[in-house]
């Protein structure tokens, strides 16, 4: 594993643990299924491991822009587990994996980079 990819792996593990002490165990949940399932095989997985700026959750919180693409594809319902799963009917782990391998192709177009401020 290269040192970028366990320094964002780590990253969504922090954010991960952050969400649940928050009051927020599902978004931590989503977290680990996600880094869990990610590989640089997919479209996703690479966006995610490749990307240019900084992960963590004060630069460019990679984690809930990828957290925000799930939440936007389980409202769309195209993902019909995925939106179960959101909705409490269904374990959120399989759906979050089984959605990163079935929607891959449209998953990294809602987390680019960051736009630059206009001068």
């Amino acid at each position: 594993m290269k040192e970028k990819d366990s320094e964002i792996c780590a990253a969504f593990h922090e954010q991960a643990a952050f969400c649940r002490e928050s009051g927020s165990p599902m978004t931590g949940e989503i977290l680990e299924a996600a880094i869990g399932a990610l590989t640089r095989a997919s479209e996703t997985g690479r966006m995610i491991f490749d990307w240019p700026g900084d992960p963590a959750g004060k630069g460019d919180n990679l984690m809930l822009r990828l957290t925000g693409g799930l939440h936007a594809l389980a409202r769309s319902g195209k993902d019909a587990d995925l939106a179960a799963a959101y909705g409490g009917k269904g374990a959120i782990g399989p759906a979050v994996a089984s959605a990163l391998t079935e929607h891959d192709s449209i998953l990294p177009a809602g987390s680019h980079p960051r736009p630059k401020p206009m001068r």
